[in-house]
This record gives C-alpha cells, sequence and structure tokens, in this order.
C-alpha cells in the first residue's frame, strides 16, 4: 500500500500516460520547442482545441518526484463546454469528452504552475498557459524564456 493520497496517485497516472503518449515531445531538445510562449484555446468543428507550450527538459522522473512531493493540487479546472483536443508543440492527441479533459486539465495546469509558468481558464473553461515568469531568487543569466514578475499577464 502507498501513502499517496488518491488524487496525488490519479494525477501520477495521468502524468505517466501522457509522457508516455508525448515522449518525443517530452523528451525533446529545447531547440525543437514551441516559440510562443502563450498557449491558446480555439474552437474546432469537432470541438474545443487547447495548445500547450512545450516544457523543455522535462522527464518521467521529474513528473514522477514532483507528484510524490507536490503539495495538493491548488488549481481546479471547470468543465469545458465541450469535447476537448490537447496540442503540445507538434502533437495533437484525439478530442476527449468534457470530463476526463476537465482531470487532464486540473493535472497539466498545476503541473505548468508549478514550473513557473501563468495558468488561466477562459469563459469556455479551457486551460490558458502565459508565459513562464522569472524567479527572482534564480540569477538573471540562468533564467531564458521568461518575463519579470511585473509583466502583462498573457
Amino acid at each position: 500500500m502507498t501513502r499517496m493520497n488518491p488524487l496525488r496517485r490519479t494525477a501520477a497516472a495521468a502524468a505517466i500516460v501522457g509522457v508516455t503518449s508525448f515522449g518525443a515531445v517530452a523528451l525533446a531538445s529545447p531547440a525543437l520547442a514551441e516559440t510562443t510562449p502563450a498557449a491558446s484555446a480555439q474552437v474546432s468543428s469537432a470541438g474545443y482545441e487547447v495548445a500547450l507550450p512545450v516544457i523543455p527538459g522535462l522527464t518521467v522522473a521529474t513528473i514522477m518526484s514532483s507528484a510524490h512531493a507536490a503539495p495538493p493540487l491548488t488549481i481546479r479546472s471547470p468543465l469545458p463546454a465541450g469535447r476537448v483536443a490537447f496540442v503540445i508543440g507538434t502533437i495533437t492527441l484525439p478530442p476527449v469528452p468534457a470530463q476526463p479533459a476537465q482531470a487532464i486539465q486540473t493535472v497539466a495546469g498545476n503541473l505548468y504552475a508549478q514550473q513557473g509558468y501563468q495558468v488561466s481558464f477562459d469563459m469556455h473553461g479551457l486551460l490558458i498557459v502565459g508565459q513562464k515568469v522569472c524567479d527572482p531568487r534564480k540569477p538573471a543569466g540562468k533564467q531564458k524564456d521568461c518575463v519579470p514578475a511585473d509583466a502583462p499577464r498573457f
């Protein structure tokens, strides 16, 4: 029996499935990372499409260690208005119904927030990931592709 609570166990399982699905993107070099820092949501004929930025250097080990040692999931996704297809870099996942999309957005929103990205939801309940905020405790030379904390949010 494990000491992980059921919510963290679900988040870890979703992260493993997601990383397995996106293996090539998750382990891709920063040179292959998406150039636009902010994610967007678009309406398509099959439902909604949520574009998420690639997190350079993210590995299965990083996700598992953060899922085990992470605080409880503080960001809760609202129920999306319809089916949602997730786009990460150049990979598009098939659309999923609203309830599974809500669970995916909850895990993804917390993961991006832990990595320093700004996270919000639009009027359709879709995840929007903004720019990464620079950590004031780290030297400026060690931080790339981030904006100051007082910069515009999205």
